[in-house]
C-alpha cells in the first residue's frame, strides 16, 4: 500500500488563505484619506482650495458610473431571479426597506435640526456678505408632471441627463423583456452570454435554467 505524504506550508492560514494586509482594506484606505484631507485643509487651507479640482473630477467620475451601474444591476437581478413572482417579492421588500430607512433618516434630520439649531444664522450671514438668495426658476411641478417625468422619451437621454428614475424604469422594462424571452431558447441564445451564469437550484447555485 502506497503512503501519501505532503509538506505543510508554514505561511498558509488555518482558514485556507493568506490574511489580507490592513493597508489593502478599502475601509482603512477611506479613513486614511479622510484624515489626510482634513489635515491638509487645516494646515494648508490655500493649497487645499487649489486641490478642489481633484474632488470635482472624482464626483464627475462617480456620476458617470452611477447610471450604467444601476441599469446593469437591476437588469441582471431581474433576469437572474428566474420568474416574475420572485422579482415582485424582492421589489416589495426593497420598497419597504427604503421607505422605513428613509422615514427614520428624515425623522432624525428633523429632530437634529429643531433640537440642536443646526443652520441658524446662516441666512443672516450670507445676506450680510452680499450673497443673493437663490431664485426659483420656472413653474412648480405638479404630481402629474413628476409621474410623467419618471417615464423616459429617449433611451440615451435618460443616461446622458443622469435621470436615475428613468434609468430604473428602462432597466425594469429591459430585464422583464429578457426574462420573458427565456421561454424562447433560440431567440434568447444570443443574449444569454451577456449575463453571468446564475441559477436558482435546490443546492444553492444560481444560473440559467
Amino acid at each position: 500500500m502506497a503512503t501519501a505524504s505532503y509538506t505543510a506550508n508554514p505561511q498558509a492560514s488555518p482558514g485556507g488563505g493568506a490574511k489580507k494586509p490592513l493597508w489593502k482594506n478599502l475601509g482603512f484606505q477611506i479613513v486614511v484619506a479622510m484624515v489626510l484631507g482634513a489635515a491638509v485643509g487645516f494646515l494648508f487651507p490655500s493649497f487645499a482650495t487649489d486641490l478642489k479640482i481633484l474632488g470635482d473630477i472624482f464626483l464627475r467620475l462617480i456620476k458617470t458610473a452611477v447610471a450604467p451601474l444601476v441599469f446593469l444591476c437591476v437588469t441582471v437581478g431581474i433576469v437572474s431571479a428566474g420568474d416574475f413572482k420572485r422579482v415582485g417579492k424582492v421589489g416589495l421588500v426593497a420598497m419597504l426597506y427604503f421607505e422605513i430607512v428613509s422615514t427614520l433618516a428624515l425623522a432624525f434630520g428633523l429632530l437634529a435640526g429643531n433640537l440642536l439649531g443646526i443652520g441658524e444664522g446662516i441666512a443672516a450671514s450670507t445676506t450680510g456678505a452680499g450673497v443673493k438668495p437663490p431664485v426659483a426658476s420656472g413653474q412648480p411641478h405638479s404630481t402629474m408632471d413628476f409621474i410623467l417625468n419618471v417615464f423616459p422619451d429617449n433611451f440615451i437621454a435618460a443616461f446622458a441627463k443622469g435621470e436615475l428614475l428613468q434609468v430604473l424604469v428602462i432597466a425594469i422594462l429591459f430585464g422583464a423583456a429578457l426574462l420573458h424571452l427565456q421561454a424562447d431558447k433560440n431567440l434568447f441564445a444570443g443574449v444569454r452570454p451577456c449575463f453571468p451564469p446564475f441559477r436558482a437550484d435546490g443546492d444553492g447555485r444560481r444560473g440559467w435554467r
